[in-house]
C-alpha cells in the first residue's frame, strides 16, 4: 500500500471517529437540555429543595405526584424514598420527645412505684424497637434526623440499664 493511500486511509478514519465523537456530543447535550427544561426534572428539582429545608411532607407529595406522571424520573424516585424515610424518622424522633419528657418526669420522683416503673419499660422497649425498625442509617439524606436519633437511642440506653439493673440494650 502506497504512502498516499494510508493517508487517505488514516484520513476517512480520523473523520469518522470525528463524526461519532460529534454525533455522541450532540445526543449528549440534548440529554442534557431535555434534563434541564423538562418539566418533569424541574419539578422533581423542587422535591429536592424542599427535602433539602425540612420539609419532608411536600417533598414527598411533590415527588410522589412527578413520579406518578414519569415513573423513569430517577430523581423523583430518589425524593419519594428518601422523604419516606425522612417522615419515619421524624415520627420517631418526636416520638422519642414525648418519651423523654414523661421518663424524665418518672425518673424526677424519690420514689418511684411499681406501674411506673411498668410504663418506663415498656416506653423504653417500644423506642428500642422502633429505633431498629428504622432502617439503615447510611442511606439517610438528612444525616442530622440520623445524629438526632442516635441521641435518643443512647440516651435512653443509659437510662434503661440504670433503672433496670444494668440489663444491657
Amino acid at each position: 500500500m502506497s504512502q498516499e493511500n494510508e493517508s487517505k486511509r488514516r484520513f476517512k478514519t480520523l473523520k469518522l471517529n470525528l463524526a461519532a465523537i460529534g454525533a455522541a456530543c450532540f445526543v449528549a447535550l440534548c440529554l442534557f437540555c431535555y434534563y434541564l427544561f423538562s418539566p418533569s426534572h424541574a419539578a422533581a428539582r423542587e422535591a429536592r429543595a424542599l427535602y433539602d429545608r425540612g420539609q419532608f411532607d411536600e417533598a414527598l407529595e411533590k415527588a410522589n405526584a412527578v413520579y406518578a406522571q414519569n415513573p423513569y424520573n430517577v430523581l423523583a424516585y430518589s425524593v419519594v424514598e428518601q422523604s419516606k424515610k425522612a417522615v419515619r424518622w421524624r415520627k420517631f424522633i418526636s416520638d422519642c420527645e414525648g418519651y423523654s419528657r414523661r421518663v424524665r418526669l418518672i425518673e424526677a420522683q424519690k420514689e418511684i412505684d411499681p406501674a411506673d416503673m411498668i410504663l418506663m419499660r415498656m416506653m423504653l422497649e417500644t423506642a428500642f424497637h422502633d429505633y431498629e425498625r428504622l432502617g439503615e442509617a447510611s442511606v439517610m439524606w438528612d444525616q442530622n434526623l440520623v445524629k438526632e436519633a442516635d441521641e435518643y437511642y443512647q440516651e435512653f440506653a443509659a437510662i434503661y440499664k440504670k433503672l433496670f439493673n444494668g440489663a444491657d440494650r
